[in-house]
């Protein structure tokens, strides 16, 4: 097992106490009052650690078999595209279903 330190020690486990007695004296037809900064601590974000630690150990890790650093290009099926009027700009759905006024505006778009 790795030595990752755990994210949740005594320390954080406190100050969400102290958070928690302070939201638990909040009234929920109020405007929300806590003053952020009182909770932070002062070094690092506690996030952007972990963020570190995590890509510190992965970074190096080649892919698993299968997969690619590249997106893959969606695939358009072209057949299944409705077909639209190129003088009305509207599908034959639509030209059936849509008012007069509705087939003037959805024929702009």
């Amino acid at each position: 097992m790795k030595n990752i330190p755990n994210p949740l020690s005594k320390r954080i486990l406190k100050r969400l106490n102290k958070i928690e007695k302070k939201l638990t004296k909040q009234r929920l037809n109020k405007d929300f009052k806590i003053d952020e900064e009182r909770y932070l601590f002062p070094e690092k974000n506690i996030i952007q650690r972990g963020i570190e630690i995590f890509t510190g150990d992965q970074m190096d890790k080649p892919l698993p078999e299968g997969f690619s650093e590249k997106l893959p290009q969606p695939v358009v099926n072209t057949t299944q595209m409705a077909n639209k009027n190129p003088i009305t700009n509207l599908t034959a759905t639509e030209e059936a279903l849509l008012s007069p006024t509705d087939k003037v505006i959805a024929g702009r778009t």
